[in-house]
């Protein structure tokens, strides 16, 4: 049941979901105030979890009112929250769930769960028994089952016969962190019929190792024994408990001043300060955009982060473009001019937001370039890519908008330049055939800053920022007229930039 909604207007109510949306880090005021207003900020907190439920990449401020809101509605016993908060546990966008809940879906998201639990015992069950479900969301929520079963919300019957299942359909991979909560659910309830059948678990290696050791269990099954009926110690101990203060449920969650000390911008790693600081993004808006890029509302043929940075620093170091000429471009990469793709916004509201994070972006690297200040790139950091391979993509087709003029420069920094950034382009298969190693490799990619900036002075005619010149260049192999395109268009790069009418030599 809810707590009842205190004599107050809908006002205060809305002055609470601002204060919630603000809080970027935890505040312990706002949450404190809003526990009495639990009932009254339900049904907005609610329609935030349908939305990410939905796929929709959420507003930073609508992350903030879901996540703090989630646990004021726990505390406040709202049980409408449990389905649609099931049904957003469910998204297979793993990455997210991580997004939206951080170290709370290993911390407090099984305490959320018991808080706001509505009774339907099968919705919970079917959520842990799909593999689709992120494997830490599974562990946390048989930490749930077991706290529920043991509350007697859920009855024994149910979940022992669910646990067993669990185990002989091995509904999860060897090693999989929800073999851990299974475990959790089988020893604290102390359904000693399976104990076998958990050290089987360990032998042939489904329970992962390293998250807890045999002699570990072997003790935490004597405390079990040893508690007397009804006594919930061992879960109050291990905070499979419902939520009853936000605050101190959250008490490891940082506050508004610990995330804006983490969430600074990006350093450049310079004497100088940043004449770009008023208006560059932080780490926590550099992500968001990046997670923006990749999700439902962009379209397939979008540029990533990476590649939004590289397409930038092109048209702010070289010739000029217009911008409603050149933001189509980081829509649509195909370069087919009766598609216009363009990203499918979830409201006004997100579209302006996008538009300046994209414009405040390319106001820092302008600025930077202005003042002689290098710009270190953004790079996405993939195990299974180069570093910079799609930061150069992006840079050639910054520079394919304005081909001639780049091919008629006339400077030979400038052709050596982008020589570099076509072999940076390349993928590992053709760097052999580029006469290019890996140390070399890494030697380009660190020389980008300074060259970036000095291609920057040379276009605007301005006097060497770096003489004698940046010695760190590629003056080999010139990618093949029938190799793939580093731009990433799929083209040959004499059909894409490569081609009479986009010549960059």
């Amino acid at each position: 049941m809810a707590l009842p909604l205190p004599q107050d207007t809908a006002d205060t109510a809305a002055e609470i979901i601002q204060e919630l949306e603000r809080s970027h880090g935890r505040s312990d005021a706002a949450l404190r105030r809003a526990v009495p207003y639990a009932v009254a900020i339900t049904p907005a907190v609610i329609e935030t979890v349908e939305k990410a439920a939905d796929g929709v990449y959420l507003l930073p401020k609508q992350q903030n009112l879901l996540y703090w809101g989630i646990h004021v509605l726990a505390a406040g016993r709202c049980t409408e929250l449990c389905k649609p908060l099931l049904r957003l546990v469910r998204q297979p966008d793993h990455q997210y769930l991580d997004d939206i809940f951080g170290d709370s879906i290993a911390e407090t998201l099984k305490q959320v769960l018991i808080s706001v639990f509505d009774g339907d015992a099968d919705t919970l069950l079917s959520v842990i028994a799909d593999r689709n479900t992120e494997s830490y969301v599974r562990w946390g929520l048989l930490e749930a089952l077991a706290r529920l079963t043991f509350d007697g919300a859920i009855s024994r019957t149910t979940t022992l016969s669910f646990l067993d299942r669990f185990e002989r359909e091995s509904l999860a991979d060897p090693g999989d962190p929800a073999w851990e909560g299974w475990q959790e659910a089988v020893i604290y309830l102390g359904f000693e019929e399976l104990h076998e059948r958990v050290w089987q678990a360990w032998n042939d290696g489904r329970i992962p190792e390293g998250i807890s050791d045999r002699a570990f269990w072997e003790r935490q099954i004597a405390i079990v024994r040893a508690l007397a009926p009804g006594d919930p110690g061992i879960f109050d101990q291990e905070q499979f408990s419902p939520i009853t203060d936000p605050v101190e449920t959250l008490r490891w969650a940082p506050t508004d001043a610990e995330l804006a000390e983490r969430r600074k911008p990006r350093s450049q790693n310079r004497s100088l300060p940043d004449p770009a600081a008023k208006v560059a993004l932080d780490q926590g808006e550099e992500h968001w955009l990046a997670r923006f890029l990749c999700s439902k509302h962009a379209p397939n043929t979008a540029m990533n982060l990476e590649q939004v940075d590289g397409f930038f620093c092109a048209l702010a170091a070289g010739p000029s473009v217009p911008a409603i000429e050149y933001m189509p471009v980081i829509w649509d990469t195909c370069e087919d001019p009766d598609s216009h793709r363009g990203p499918a916004y979830d409201s006004p509201e997100q579209a302006e937001y996008v538009l300046d994070l994209m414009t405040r972006h390319w106001n820092s690297i302008a600025q930077r370039l202005e003042k002689g200040y290098q710009h270190n790139p953004v790079l996405e950091h993939r195990s299974d890519e180069l570093e910079a391979r799609y930061w150069a993509g992006g840079f050639i087709r910054g520079v394919a908008l304005r081909a001639k003029e780049w091919g008629a420069h006339g400077n030979s920094f400038v052709s050596e330049f982008l020589n570099t950034i076509v072999v940076l382009g390349t993928d590992e298969d053709h760097l052999a055939e580029a006469a290019i190693d890996c140390e070399l490799r890494d030697k380009l990619v660190a020389a980008l800053p300074p060259n970036l900036l000095r291609l920057h002075h040379l276009w605007r005619g301005q006097d060497d920022p770096f003489p004698p010149p940046t010695t760190t260049r590629y003056e080999g192999r010139k990618i093949g007229r029938n190799e793939p395109c580093p731009c990433g268009s799929g083209k040959k790069f004499k059909r894409c930039c490569g081609s009479p009418t986009k010549s960059i030599n």
